[in-house]
């Protein structure tokens, strides 16, 4: 596989084939295709080159399942390495994001307990000063 946001040829095409052969125009001009194929082979207007029961038109779709079905296996096999690596680089963002989260976390708790002890040792002085200093204030 290619690095991302890089393409060979070959894959650029798997996946121009696999977007066309999964699109709905592509089934409507395929579906008229075929119905305009059985109802030639089959008026008397015209000349009946592939006669019922269509042996040429069954090996072309056949020729078309052949290739279609491996070139859209190679763009959802190309899809999914991308898709994998994607997902990789969000796990390790979120790996480094976590690390972070949890290094503010740890300083945060720090400085909480500092404010802790900051609060145990004024608490004490102001006991000091208002149960000693009351006498020699008054």
């Amino acid at each position: 596989m290619s690095a991302a946001g890089t393409s060979t040829l070959g894959q650029r095409a798997a996946d121009f084939t696999a977007r066309l052969v999964g699109s709905w125009p592509f089934i409507i001009w395929q579906s008229a295709a075929l119905v305009a194929w059985i109802v030639l082979n089959t008026a008397a207007l015209t000349g009946h080159w592939d006669e019922y029961p269509f042996v040429f038109l069954n090996l072309m779709l056949s020729f078309q399942a052949a290739y279609t079905g491996p070139i859209v296996m190679i763009s959802q096999n190309r899809q999914e390495g991308l898709q994998r690596h994607t997902v990789e680089e969000i796990y390790r963002i979120g790996q480094a994001t976590l690390a972070i989260v949890e290094g503010q976390r740890d300083i945060l708790a720090d400085h909480a307990a500092m404010l802790r002890e900051r609060r145990d040792r004024d608490e004490l002085i102001l006991k000091a000063l208002t149960d000693g200093g009351g006498d020699g204030m008054a």
